[in-house]
């Protein structure tokens, strides 16, 4: 079984916008991902055994040729699950049309 989640891949700019964010809250004691590896979660999938994810892959795969690269802003960052105990931070995005438009399909 493997932990999997449909995401969204972010360019070098916001990925470098994230790492300076990443960098300034270092010393927090939380477990950093790899700047390489930032991206916007848009739906968990869960705990999926191994024989299929390869079905989930080429499903997903023919579902983002139709979809094409846009831009999106982050409007802030905000610690889950409160400021006094941080487990991660979130990096919020200001409200697309784009998402609100695939995710009317």
């Amino acid at each position: 079984m493997r932990r999997l989640f449909v995401a969204i891949n972010l360019n070098d700019e916001n990925k470098a916008v994230l790492a300076q964010i990443q960098d300034y809250y270092s010393e927090l004691p939380l477990r950093w991902i790899k700047k390489q590896n930032f991206h916007i979660t848009l739906l968990f999938l869960g705990y999926i055994k191994e024989e299929i994810i390869s079905e989930i892959e080429e499903i997903l795969s023919e579902i983002s040729k139709n979809i094409h690269s846009f831009e999106l802003t982050i409007k802030n960052t905000s610690f889950e699950p409160n400021n006094f105990k941080p487990r991660m931070i979130w990096a919020k995005i200001q409200d697309s049309e784009t998402l609100k438009y695939y995710k009317k399909k």
